[in-house]
Formats: structure tokens, sequence, C-alpha cells
């Protein structure tokens, strides 16, 4: 599994994501805004017109995925 280098963003009303489970960890998976390989993501529901499975947590902080 690839671990990521740069820490989780912090959510102001969800702290503590991957403890609550909002945030998955258990393959890497391709964001599908950045393109990027992220061992942490968001995997839905989603509300959007295209096809998405995963998110990373960075892409969802910075409003990239909007």
């Amino acid at each position: 599994m690839t671990q990521n280098i740069r820490p989780l963003p912090q959510f102001k009303y969800h702290p503590k994501p991957l403890e609550t489970g909002a945030f998955e960890q258990d393959k890497t998976v391709e964001c599908d805004c950045c393109e990027q390989q992220t061992s942490v993501y968001y995997s839905g529901p989603f509300y959007c017109v295209d096809e998405v499975e995963h998110l990373c947590p960075w892409c969802i902080a910075d409003g990239f995925c909007c």
C-alpha cells in the first residue's frame, strides 16, 4: 500500500475523519479529481454530475473537486 507523505488536511467540522470512517484507508486508489494515487480516500456517496468513485481528502479540503 502506498503511504501518503503529506499530512491529512484539517476539517473544521469533522476533526477525525479516519476514526469515524468518513475516509477509507485499506488500499491504494486513484483520485477521480486530481488523478493522483492515494491510500486515504472518500468513496461516497457522491452527489454530482460526473461518475465518481474516489476522492482524496486534499481535493475535498481545498474545494478542487467542487
